[in-house]
């Protein structure tokens, strides 16, 4: 058999044999994509957790500001949510204790993406709208309450939800808790685009005002930034549900690829660009990674001089 004919016979059972396997490739294609995005991103998510707690406990930072809580309370959430994955796939939710904590905890970060984002919206509704007002409203005492009504907002909406059907909240692989499933998508499906739809007509009155207005000062450029990015964020949220609610229709492999893409897309997304967009959080932000970096430095110094 000359070289040629050998070649193309190999190359034929090589294509052969991918068309045979194409679709275990392409799953372990996306498996691996997916949790490397999701690897990379977590850990520069708990980055910075970590650097707004340290702008929090600050006696003064820029930071210091209602949206920038709520963009706290939004990643820790997030990362909650990750985690509670994360334990699953390994097992631990075999463990009775482990396995309450962890579903309920599911349970409220799936209720509260929704409410962040109307939050996000409110917040540069109000910076538009009444900008005098601004530091009343979301300082003070009617910021705690509106922080409380964020955060227990899950547990007032649908707390009867998860009392009545406790059972299949902890279960819910079991064939008896197949409805409930369904029926628990569909409420967090409802909960979030509820909320959502409603955010959407804030940002678009918020940017009509903000086109009404000089925007000359440092600060107020920041405020506008922060509107757009704002207005990208509830977006990518809406297509995430979007592609979420035709996967879950029609169960098409595409679709719900197109819903990773989208989930990825509406939380990473956000993350990656406020450095870039707003250069107040990118200022501290640098300050933070350089000072970790001196300090490293600094003892490394040291330990070579003892030795």
């Amino acid at each position: 058999m000359s070289k040629i004919a050998l070649a193309r016979k190999l190359s034929k059972e090589c294509f052969g044999w991918i068309r045979q396997h194409f679709v275990v490739l392409c799953i372990m294609w996306r498996r691996l994509y997916e949790n490397s995005v999701n690897l990379v991103s977590q850990s520069y998510q708990f980055v910075a957790i970590v650097f707004l707690t340290t702008e929090f406990c600050k006696r003064r930072s820029d930071l210091q500001q209602a949206y920038y809580y709520i963009l706290y309370v939004s990643y820790i959430t997030d990362l909650v949510s990750m985690i509670s994955f994360i334990i699953e796939w390994t097992g631990v939710y075999e463990v009775p204790s482990f396995n309450i904590f962890f579903k309920i905890t599911r349970w409220y970060c799936f209720k509260s993406p929704g409410i962040h984002e109307f939050m996000f919206a409110l917040n540069r509704f109000t910076a538009m709208r009444y900008p005098t007002r601004y530091l009343k409203i979301w300082t003070g005492i009617p910021f705690y309450i509106i922080m409380t009504f964020m955060l227990t907002f899950p547990i007032v909406i649908d707390a009867y939800f998860l009392i009545a059907n406790f059972h299949c909240q902890l279960h819910d692989d079991e064939p008896q808790c197949a409805e409930f499933g369904q029926y628990k998508i569909i409420v967090t499906l409802v909960i979030n685009v509820s909320l959502v739809v409603a955010a959407f007509p804030l940002i678009l009155f918020a940017f009509y005002k903000s086109s009404s207005r000089s925007f000359n000062s440092e600060m107020a450029t920041v405020e506008r930034k922060l509107l757009l990015y704002t207005g990208l964020s509830t977006i990518l949220f809406i297509l995430r549900f979007t592609f979420m609610f035709l996967t879950l229709t029609y169960g098409n492999y595409y679709l719900d690829l197109m819903w990773m893409f989208s989930y990825q897309a509406q939380h990473y997304i956000p993350l990656y660009l406020l450095p870039f967009i707003n250069h107040v959080y990118r200022r501290a932000f640098v300050k933070f990674i350089r000072c970790k970096k001196k300090h490293n430095t600094r003892i490394l110094f040291v330990a070579t001089r003892i030795q």
